[in-house]
């Protein structure tokens, strides 16, 4: 073969397409354990979230008890487009009730928000601290931009893949198993995308969080944690998750 792969669609009969056209960037999360994020806007695992007073803190609507808080992901700051003019996504879980896949939203919030300096935030006294002692170590987050490309198994619902084109996609091009913000979903089984609960539109892959890194977490054992957006961003909360272990 050449230095590019030449492979069919087999969806919507486009023909003449190559292995590249499945590239998608993604945002490689790098964690500092040590650095300190150096603003309330920054990127970051644990610590304080950039959270609106007027939001409140996320409480679990499965056990009633306060969220943890996960991650603050400043999306210019780590290469990505805002979403519907909101910088921040900030994420929380509920290591409680311990939630794998998403049916009604229980045990988790994501949202949306924007990154406003004049904003009335949620004092510092009157947040949560995690008692389960499965916080993430407090970590500044920053990105490298890389190609990423679906798995084997996906590229074979995506192109025409005989045995020979399998093997020879497979050692050239590899999806990202660390954490990272776009790019493809390295699924440990079989692919489990939802669909968004609240309109029913297809979801995007929006991050993913590899247990056992610089941040301290630990799903299921080490699993990785999967979070999709609403394609249509119906809602800025419009999110959904999915947990596999091995």
């Amino acid at each position: 073969m050449g230095d590019v792969i030449r492979l069919n669609f087999n969806r919507g009969g486009f023909a003449g397409h190559t292995v590249e056209n499945l590239m998608r960037q993604a945002a490689v999360l790098k964690c500092s354990r040590y650095e300190r994020p150096d603003s309330s806007f920054s990127s970051k695992f644990g610590d304080l979230p950039h959270l609106p007073e007027s939001a409140g803190w996320p409480i679990c609507s499965g056990c009633g008890q306060p969220l943890t808080f996960i991650a603050q992901f400043n999306l210019p700051q780590l290469g990505l487009e805002a979403v519907d003019n909101c910088d921040l996504a900030l994420f929380f879980y509920c290591f409680g009730c311990r939630p794998f896949w998403d049916r009604d939203g229980r045990g988790f919030f994501a949202g949306f928000y924007g990154a406003d300096p004049l904003e009335k935030l949620l004092p510092e006294k009157k947040m949560f601290i995690d008692k389960s002692g499965q916080a993430p170590h407090v970590c500044r987050v920053s990105a490298v931009m890389r190609n990423d490309y679906p798995q084997a198994s996906g590229a074979r619902d995506l192109l025409v893949l005989d045995d020979a084109a399998a093997e020879e996609y497979l050692s050239r091009y590899q999806v990202i198993r660390s954490s990272k913000l776009g790019g493809w979903p390295a699924w440990k089984r079989l692919p489990d995308a939802p669909v968004c609960r609240h309109c029913g539109s297809e979801m995007l892959f929006f991050a993913q969080i590899a247990s056992g890194e610089a941040h301290g977490l630990h799903f299921d054992g080490e699993g990785t944690l999967y979070l999709f957006r609403c394609a249509k961003t119906c809602r800025n909360d419009a999110f959904s998750l999915v947990i596999q272990d091995e």
